[in-house]
């Protein structure tokens, strides 16, 4: 289920709400997808209406033209040292508008494709693993079953299934699997993808940290 907001933001934002079939209504996501994308337009709105109401220079700050008053240099070095105190100034107070804060990032790191089947069948998504996107897999974790549910594949160095995966990124840091079992990849065989998790810092607008917090 997706939700774009190309046309109110910078560089375009795409939601997917899951993970849920093709064609299938699910009230609890429906009102998830609602939920994220008013909470996102009021964000948008708060931080606008905060950026337009800084303060710019004041008509009263005008300098007279040259000629009127003083030389031309004299009135051009005053003007441009009360333009940058003010420019400072403003700056400043928008920086007050903000708090820094982290928010967690995946980064895809490789896709992992379906086993090659046996003479029990095709192998599957364990049922353990199913419907457990973003979260860590451990050592041992079930990840692949046969269709008879006695062979399984376990996430662990120690079976010779991972060293065929191309640029697999190894055991050595915590990786999470996501578009487990996804119907539109079953063509391109591939079962999962894993990815690794970063802290980002961003800023969050102070005014708008409440809607934040509520997602």
């Amino acid at each position: 289920m997706f939700i774009c907001l190309f046309q109110v933001s910078r560089s375009g934002l795409t939601f997917e709400v899951g993970p849920i079939p093709w064609g299938v209504l699910n009230a609890r996501q429906l009102q998830r997808s609602r939920r994220l994308l008013v909470s996102t337009l009021q964000y948008i709105h708060t931080r606008n209406a905060q950026m337009l109401t800084a303060p710019g220079t004041k008509q009263s700050q005008a300098f007279p033209l040259a000629g009127h008053s003083g030389s031309h240099n004299t009135i051009c070095q005053r003007g441009i040292k009360s333009l940058c105190a003010e420019h400072t100034r403003t700056q400043q107070e928008l920086e007050s508008r903000w708090n820094t804060d982290s928010m967690p990032v995946f980064r895809r790191a490789t896709t992992i494709a379906y086993p090659p089947g046996t003479a029990a069948g095709s192998f599957l998504i364990h049922p353990h693993m199913q419907d457990r996107d973003f979260r860590p897999l451990s050592i041992g974790d079930p990840v692949f079953v046969d269709i008879e549910g006695k062979n399984i594949i376990p996430y662990d160095p120690s079976h010779p299934f991972w060293a065929t995966q191309e640029n697999f990124p190894g055991f050595d840091e915590p990786l999470y699997p996501f578009f487990i079992n996804e119907a539109a990849y079953y063509e391109s065989n591939i079962a999962f993808a894993l990815a690794k998790k970063k802290e980002r810092p961003v800023k969050v607008l102070k005014a708008a940290a409440h809607i934040v917090s509520n997602l």
